[in-house]
């Protein structure tokens, strides 16, 4: 190796000997690299004709800025990579709240069914149960109405409901301030406005 340096310090390497020479140094460590900087300097003896300390700065001037530039390309490569990371985990964040939010969002939606006087619907409620409705029937729910604890309905109309049994979960039905409260069963109800009794 300090052959090659000698021979680069006084301009008589060959090209294939350069880039053996920049192959071998950007082999090494930085801490190795630089004492081979400091070594070879304070061995350095001029060649004829380059006896001034200028021409020993130049070499050494040259050699550290082929040395140091690597270190830097890696510095950067680090930075950028870095900074990808952060710009990935920010991404990701903000995808994980808009899709939360808009979970959240489906979950308030409401679904609404009505009929009209001469129509009929079978309404299939998430819990598994269904309500026949007769003509000028409405029934409501939301996914949220729909958790471990209750399962709720907004009602107006006749209708014919088929309930799934659920000891831990309370069925309620709400039409006009009354609310049905049940855990699973099969039962016609009437609830209109104009009715005075349900």
């Amino acid at each position: 190796m300090r052959d090659l340096v000698r021979k680069y310090r006084m301009n008589k390497l060959t090209k294939s000997e350069l880039e053996e020479t920049k192959r071998r140094l950007e082999s090494l460590s930085d801490n190795q690299l630089g004492h081979e900087i400091y070594d070879d300097r304070h061995e350095f003896e001029p060649a004829p004709g380059q006896e001034n300390v200028h021409a020993e700065a130049e070499v050494y001037r040259r050699l550290s800025t082929m040395l140091i530039k690597p270190s830097i390309r890696r510095h950067r490569l680090t930075i950028c990579a870095a900074v990808a990371a952060v710009a990935l985990i920010v991404v990701l964040m903000a995808g994980s709240a808009y899709l939360y939010n808009r979970y959240n969002d489906i979950e308030s939606l409401s679904t609404n069914v009505f009929t009209a006087a001469t129509d009929r619907a079978t309404v299939n409620l998430p819990d598994g149960s269904t309500i026949e409705l007769n003509g000028n029937s409405s029934v409501s729910y939301t996914l949220s109405g729909f958790n471990s604890d209750t399962r709720r309905v907004e009602f107006n109309g006749e209708g014919y409901f088929d309930i799934v049994k659920d000891r831990t979960s309370e069925f309620i039905i709400e039409s006009y301030g009354l609310e049905v409260t049940v855990h699973g069963t099969s039962f016609n109800l009437s609830v209109r406005e104009e009715d005075e009794y349900a």
